[in-house]
């Protein structure tokens, strides 16, 4: 093509063009941007096949169990259940076979790795129970604990009682195979500022718990208030041990355990 007509369709095309924005930049295509979200937080979980309870077997009166373990960590973390330890990407299981009228509680504790460090520990508990009888009396079988027993009271505590008042065995709503039972707790004794106005926190056998606060005016001296908690909840059929834990300014005082009995269903 002549130079002369290459230069008239240059001269013809800058004519026509639109204007030229200084400092105009194209907006990439967003559909073109990576759609993952945001990154899900470090969580962990237990669970087992047969929450709470399980029915043994008519032939082997037997229960087969299976508890689970969950992390959605990113970073590997260490597993120490059923006194077995390993490294635990995401998920876990683990397998055992009660015997009517046992209760078996494991304990899962997640740990970092590098250096061993405690990220959560959660408990499992599953009842065999006997479709023939009631579960009254089951037999306790711990794997491990999560946390350990209170320690005693300080001297300055001398003479004072955390209690449980173990409620009477209650029939299940045929219904629902469960009923609502109320446990109380009380602090006996003759109250120290050291013990004056507690939070008390309840950890039900599902492992869910419930924190309440006193609401007291400043220390008086010699308080004749009396401390004394009553919680309702909801069982299934069965035997459960719940444990009320009493504390001030971050600092356990003491722990308490009582035995709901809940028959029939």
């Amino acid at each position: 093509m002549p130079l002369l007509l290459i230069a008239f369709f240059v001269l013809v095309g800058a004519a026509t063009a639109p204007p030229l924005v200084k400092g105009l930049i194209t907006p990439r295509d967003p559909s073109s941007r990576p759609k993952l979200g945001r990154p899900i937080r470090d969580g962990y979980w237990t669970w087992t096949s047969r929450p709470w309870s399980a029915t043994s077997d008519d032939t082997t009166r037997l229960c087969d169990v299976t508890f689970f373990a969950l992390t959605t960590r990113r970073a590997p973390a260490r597993l120490i259940a059923g006194g077995v330890e390993q490294p635990l990407d995401t998920s876990w299981t683990l397998d055992r076979r009660l015997r009517e009228g046992e209760r078996r509680t494991i304990a899962f504790e997640f740990r970092d790795p590098s250096g061993g460090r405690v990220l959560a520990c959660q408990e499992q508990s599953v009842v065999c129970h006997s479709p023939h009888m009631s579960d009254l009396g089951a037999e306790d079988t711990r794997e491990g604990r999560c946390a350990p027993d209170a320690a005693p009271p300080k001297s300055k505590a001398k003479g004072l009682r955390f209690v449980g008042y173990r409620p009477a065995a209650t029939l299940a709503n045929p219904g629902s195979g469960s009923a609502h039972v109320a446990v109380a707790f009380e602090i006996l004794g003759p109250i120290t500022e050291d013990w004056y106005c507690p939070e008390i926190e309840v950890t039900w056998p599902d492992m869910t718990r419930t924190r309440r606060e006193s609401d007291c005016p400043p220390w008086p001296g010699e308080p004749d208030q009396r401390f004394h908690w009553r919680f309702e909840h909801e069982f299934p059929s069965g035997e459960w041990v719940v444990t009320a834990c009493i504390s001030k300014a971050g600092r356990k005082l003491a722990c308490e355990s009582v035995t709901v009995h809940v028959v029939g269903g």
